[in-house]
């Protein structure tokens, strides 16, 4: 049997990027030889997860953060970016290079980036094919529009050009559908495919219809958020007949009143055993509008108050929930929002669970992709 030498690289920002990778990586692991460029969380979570694997080679990788603007990147705004200096980029990511070489005994056979652009930048360099997974390339699509807010998908096809100008093969997995079936951006093809949901939440899927009082809360660990955790408390308990289960980050406010909180609210963070569990007792979801983590709760039928950060991605997939009937977009969580959301559970359910022109809800994509990498390694 053929062992094949694989690249995954994987953004570490934000927990999506490592759960669609993780099971492609797991299943290719069986047969390959694998690195990982990595960074951030992703880092941390692969380091941990594959310590064990003498097969599988975990690197760090250094990548700076690059803003949008009105022309796509906002360039000054980007050098000027604090997490940026300081950083010697060209040591980390050619140290990284000769590390896979060197641990692959040569060149790849192939690589898979999500996102991540020092493994697309590596393909290039060697001649090696570049497969890109992640949810971004879908605004390569005609139709979504121009602004939402003072923020425009230009900045994220910037960033896609950028990091990924040539690809023997873009898979863009999204929750929906876009606007338009056509590309005449830059000549790019996309394929599309559904979101790789996991199999800790393909198992919390029931038919059961019952609606119950219990609310999660999921803030994202990455971005402040946007009220006082103080307001938030005050909010939720006026809605006494209801039990909010908040997961927040350790480093947010929200920790400092977690032994201060009324019968009705309980406070865990991010990590902390008992997730599934709670998510599986909820009808309802409060979230940031991150695009894994609606995509979960699409696949599971649950209607979501959504509160997007202030990027393009997160805006757009908000205005997906508001405009179909999914759930409600606010900027943030106020008490005459939050009575209308829980008043109008069961409507906000039945239309996610009869949709057919709006999700692509034909189940995980997993299939799909690992059937199309095992193409390219023919």
């Amino acid at each position: 049997m053929k062992i094949n030498k694989l690249i995954f690289g994987v953004c570490g920002i934000g927990r999506g990027h490592i759960y669609r990778q993780l099971p492609l990586i797991s299943h290719f692991a069986h047969n390959s030889r694998i690195v990982i460029f990595a960074f951030g969380e992703s880092f941390v979570f692969f380091k941990s997860y594959f310590k064990n694997n003498t097969n599988i080679k975990v690197i760090l990788v250094a990548v700076p953060w690059i803003h949008g603007g009105p022309v796509g990147i906002n360039y000054i705004k980007t050098a000027n970016e604090k997490s940026n200096k300081g950083v010697n980029f060209t040591l980390q990511n050619f140290s990284a290079m000769d590390q896979a070489y060197k641990f692959l005994s040569g060149k790849p056979d192939l690589v898979v980036s999500d996102y991540e652009p020092i493994s697309a930048q590596y393909s290039y360099s060697l001649n090696v094919p570049l497969v890109t997974i992640d949810q971004q390339s879908k605004y390569f699509y005609d139709g979504y529009p121009t602004q939402l807010g003072n923020l425009g998908f230009i900045e994220e096809r910037a960033r896609l050009s950028l990091f990924f100008p040539k690809a023997e093969m873009r898979i863009a997995c999204s929750f929906f559908k876009p606007p338009s079936d056509k590309i005449t951006y830059g000549g790019f093809e996309v394929k599309l495919v559904p979101v790789m949901i996991r199999d800790e939440i393909t198992k919390l899927k029931t038919n059961n219809q019952e609606i119950s009082k219990n609310v999660l809360i999921y803030l994202s660990p990455y971005s402040s958020f946007v009220q006082d955790a103080k307001k938030v408390i005050e909010i939720l308990f006026k809605f006494s007949d209801y039990s909010f289960h908040l997961y927040v980050s350790k480093k947010s406010d929200f920790s400092k009143i977690k032994k201060q909180l009324p019968k009705n609210i309980k406070i865990s963070f991010h990590g902390d055993k008992g997730f599934s569990r709670i998510l599986s007792l909820s009808s309802s979801v409060i979230c940031t509008a991150g695009h894994m983590f609606l995509s979960e709760m699409m696949f599971l039928g649950k209607p979501v108050y959504a509160i997007p950060l202030q990027t393009y991605e997160q805006k757009y997939n908000a205005k997906i929930i508001e405009d179909n009937g999914f759930g409600i977009m606010r900027p943030q969580i106020d008490s005459n929002s939050l009575g209308k959301f829980l008043a109008s559970i069961i409507k906000f359910k039945h239309n996610i669970i009869s949709d057919k022109k709006v999700l692509l809800n034909e189940g995980s994509g997993q299939a799909q992709i690992v059937n199309l990498l095992k193409k390219m390694l023919k």
